[in-house]
């Protein structure tokens, strides 16, 4: 069993969980003498994944969008259970089910009159609950001991057991597999560490001091003036930190000048 196809991208959403999933092609429809269209390309979000404890069958709920010539991107969406072909359902009560449905576009607009067929040529085969252990990321702030601003935050890595469901999922070729929701939603990251979680935690106050103690430094012989004014900012705002980088006593000799 694989756990992925070419060109498969699985996305899940917090709460619902959702698996995104263009799959493969479905079955050649072409009529001899003509050649066969082109084969769409089918998009599944699995949601609100359940298996009561004692039922024989667990379901989810299957939103399928593709892009339909002439209307654009399509989308329906139903509840499905084991054993279910993807796409087909009941369009009335005690009927058939049928791959034919009227649509809504993927941007919510209605499409008036607008059958599409949504045999995606897969079926569901097994909505299962599991706990597996998840690593999980959170960041952690750090704050300015003397006000407790927060100056920067570092990430922490902690292993914990999640609930989830695996949904099953198979063509005429292969099997597929696909977590709701994705524990990776669970992380609780920072925008900086949502774009890269092994950033080095930074400090705007450090920064900053720095900064200014660069600036002070280098006007010291021509702006005397300025410079002082910057020695004595870093001793009202920031004596914490220049304590922390060793420089205590030249900030302190200098911003006395000022009194001489």
């Amino acid at each position: 069993m694989r756990t992925g196809v070419g060109g498969v991208v699985f996305i899940a959403l917090l709460g619902s969980g959702c698996g995104t999933v263009p799959p493969p092609n479905p079955p050649d429809r072409s009529v001899a003498g003509k050649p066969a269209p082109e084969p769409p390309r089918w998009t599944l979000k699995f949601s609100n994944a359940i298996k009561p404890a004692g039922a024989d069958k667990g379901m989810v709920y299957v939103s399928i969008e593709k892009v339909e010539k002439g209307v654009g991107k399509v989308q329906a969406k139903h509840i499905h259970f084991d054993g279910d072909r993807i796409g087909w359902w009941e369009e009335i009560p005690g009927a058939d089910p049928t791959p034919l449905h009227r649509v809504t576009r993927a941007d919510g607009k209605a499409v008036p009159a607008v059958v599409v067929d949504f045999d995606t040529g897969m079926t569901l085969t097994s909505v299962v609950p599991v706990r597996r252990p998840v690593l999980l990321r959170r960041c952690k702030p750090i704050f300015n001991a003397p006000n407790g601003e927060k100056v920067a935050c570092t990430v922490i890595e902690e292993i914990r057991q999640f609930d989830q469901h695996e949904i099953s999922y198979r063509d005429g070729r292969d099997s597929y597999r696909v977590q709701v929701p994705d524990p990776a939603l669970l992380h609780q990251l920072c925008p900086m560490h949502q774009q890269n979680f092994s950033e080095p935690a930074k400090e705007p106050r450090l920064e900053e001091a720095r900064r200014l103690l660069d600036e002070a430094d280098r006007s010291w012989d021509v702006d005397s003036a300025r410079s002082i004014k910057l020695y004595q900012r870093l001793l009202q705002d920031y004596k914490d930190i220049v304590i922390r980088l060793q420089v205590r006593n030249k900030v302190e000799g200098r911003a006395r000048q000022a009194d001489e």
